[in-house]
This record gives structure tokens, sequence and C-alpha cells, in this order.
């Protein structure tokens, strides 16, 4: 582990020394990829992760308390596979799962051997990945979660959000409608590696009607999806940084000098995957200058924010993120007051989604209703992956 470790930060730094494309960054990725010890590391992963016990078409499964052949010989197929021409993937299984307000939403499940290769690209991909992130994303990044993100948004919307506009953007489609040529193109990877992401996003997807042709959308569920995602909004930040620039910058002479004078407008972005939000202290800021930033960003992307779901509101109306309300009032009674006496009672708190304690409170009841026999060992066996996510 401290090894592959070690290897990431090198690539990192060759990486920034040569440039993220340059030739030498793509010989130590196809150097790495054939490494036994980030074969060994792909395999565990992958053995170690949740989904790793929903079999793909293959029906094949591998588990942590898998025998220890049975991962080598998986470790010595990926080793093959990652430098191989002739690598063909596997169909991807098709399932549907449903969503909170009743839609469903496809997922792909590769197999087990997918899995794994797709988890020893992940490895020399991330580090890359991870070095260019925005500051204030925090989805599926290391030591970061959607509670960091939603405590940072708190701890900048305790002074004023309530005066604040909230852009709730949502992006239409994003798995759905991403540009795979500007994808390939722009991945950091050799194009030994890049041919073999281009398989995954075209794999055939196998479902109870049979196989068929997918050739728009990225498998949704595989290991490198949500080093995807990241790859693909990094810069977004920035973007948005720079789209209030000409606001919060005059130019002013004075005795021959010229000073900067900055505005201070409230412009705070913070995103977790795909899901972002952006303040602002007025809604003209958000709609002439942010928003069409935003839309020039994610159509070179092949993406587009959704008109039905996007919506700039205030927080006073109750801004739903990440499974979250953020509720704002004027006044708080004294044992709910958990705010700096120097604030005042006026503040804004967070509470669960009403609609997500429903579908849980929903799904234990009739847990409840069914297990009304089993044992206390059974009925606690089928509650526990509900509690605890």
């Amino acid at each position: 582990m401290e090894d592959v470790h070690q290897k990431q930060v090198e690539l990192v730094n060759i990486a920034e020394k040569c440039g993220f494309h340059s030739k030498e960054v793509q010989r130590m990725q196809i150097l790495l990829s054939r490494s036994l010890n980030f074969a060994l590391l792909a395999v565990r992963k992958t053995s170690l992760n949740y989904e790793s016990r929903t079999p793909g078409v293959d029906n094949k499964i591998l588990r942590a308390s898998s025998s220890e052949q049975e991962k080598l010989t998986m470790v010595k197929e990926i080793q093959k596979l990652a430098v191989s021409a002739s690598y063909k993937n596997d169909p991807v299984k098709n399932v549907q799962i449903t969503l909170a307000n009743g839609k469903t939403r496809k997922v792909g499940i590769p197999t087990i051997k997918d899995r794994c290769l797709q988890s020893l690209i992940n490895l020399i991909l991330e580090p890359l990945v991870e070095c260019r992130s925005d500051n204030h994303n925090y989805g599926y990044r290391k030591h970061r979660s959607a509670k960091h993100a939603l405590g940072y948004l708190l701890k900048y919307s305790m002074f004023n959000l309530e005066d604040k506009y909230v852009l709730d953007a949502y992006i239409k489609g994003f798995f759905d409608n991403i540009s795979h040529d500007w994808l390939l193109t722009n991945l950091p990877l050799p194009s030994i590696h890049k041919k073999v992401l281009g398989k995954w996003m075209k794999a055939n997807m196998f479902s109870r009607e049979g196989v068929h042709d997918r050739e728009l959308d990225i498998p949704q569920g595989g290991i490198i999806s949500p080093t995807i995602i990241n790859f693909t909004l990094n810069g977004l930040e920035k973007v948005i940084e720079k789209s209030t620039s000409t606001v919060t910058k005059s130019k002013m002479k004075a005795k021959g000098l010229r000073s900067m004078l900055k505005f201070n407008i409230g412009v705070v972005t913070v995103r977790y995957a795909d899901d972002f939000v952006v303040t602002a202290r007025s809604k003209y800021l958000i709609k002439t200058f942010i928003m069409p930033e935003i839309e020039k960003f994610l159509q070179k992307r092949g993406l587009e924010l959704s008109k039905e779901k996007t919506k700039i509101i205030t927080v006073k109306e109750g801004l739903d993120f990440l499974g979250y309300t953020f509720k704002y009032q004027e006044q708080w009674k004294v044992r709910e007051h958990f705010f700096n006496e120097r604030i005042g009672r006026d503040g804004i708190a967070l509470y669960p989604q009403k609609k997500k304690v429903y579908n849980i409170i929903t799904k234990l009841r009739e847990i409840f209703r069914k297990s009304s026999n089993d044992t206390a060992y059974t009925l606690i066996s089928k509650l526990n992956p509900i509690l605890r996510g």
C-alpha cells in the first residue's frame, strides 16, 4: 500500500513538471498498470467493495473471503488486459433502481473482471484528477464527505445568507449526455487505456429483454465513474469566480497611481459530484454573469442544465441540498438556540429532508409488517442495511 502511494505521488510530480498529457506521464502510467502491487490493490479494493457482492452477466462475485488462488488469478488476468490491444469487455448488466421521487434510474453492473480492471486504471488516473480538483468539491474524494460540503455551506451561510440568492443547479442526464469525444481527448491517460475506456462506454447492455447496444451513456455504477464525474466538472469553481471578476473589481486612478477596489458579492460554490449550488447577493448576478458561464462550461462537455429543475431561490424559501434542508428563521426558541450570542436568535438550521425521512420510515414499517414471526437476529439483519445506509 505504501509503495502504491509513493508511486502515485511520483506520478503527480512528473505530471506537474512535464505536463499531465506528456509522454513521460503516459510511460509511467503504463508501467504502473503492469505493476504487481497496483494489480493486487485493485483486486483487494474490488473484493472489499460492497457492490462486488452483486454479480454481473457472468454471475461471478469476488469477496474478501474468496480464496487467495482466485484473487491471484484475477491479478494476473487484469495485468495482461491493462496493456492488451485485443481486450474485449463483457456486456453490462442493466438494473433499474427506484429514486426518491418515484422515477427509475438505469445502473450498469460490469462483470468482476471489468470491475477489477476499472479499479486498476482508476489507481493511475485518480491521483492526476485529485490534484487538479476544485477546492470545494467534496464528492468521492479522500477525507471528504457530504457532511463537509454541508458544513462549509452552513459556515458561510451563518451571516446574511437569508439576504442571498442561491442557484440550485441540476445537470440534465449527466451520464447519458456526456461527450465521449471530449472525455477521451482530455483524459490524462495513454491511448491504450483510452481504448479500454472507450469500450466500457459503448458496452452492450444486458437486461431481461435481451442484449442491446448503448451508444450515449457511460456506465453509471462503475468503479471509475466517480473519477470521471470529478474530472469532467473540475474547473467549474474557477469559471464561476472569473464570471464575476468584472463586477468585483473596478479601477480608479488617484495621483497617477492605479489601485483596485474589490466588492464582496458573496459568491460561494459548493459541489458534491455532479450536484452543486452557487450563492450570490443578487439574482441579477446569477442570471447575467454566472449562469451563462456555467452553460458554456457544460456545453463543451456535452452537458446542460435542466430548465425544469434548476432554480434560483432564497434560503427563506428553503434550500434542499444533499438530503438536507437549510431552513432560515428570524426567531428560534431558546432550546433550539445553537447560534453564537452575538448573532441573535435568527439564523439557519439544517434538517433532514422530509421526503428522505418518510421513505426510510416507510421501508422500516414494511419490514416490521412482514417480519412479525422472525427472530430478533433476522430482524436486525434486515434493518441494519437501511439504518446504516
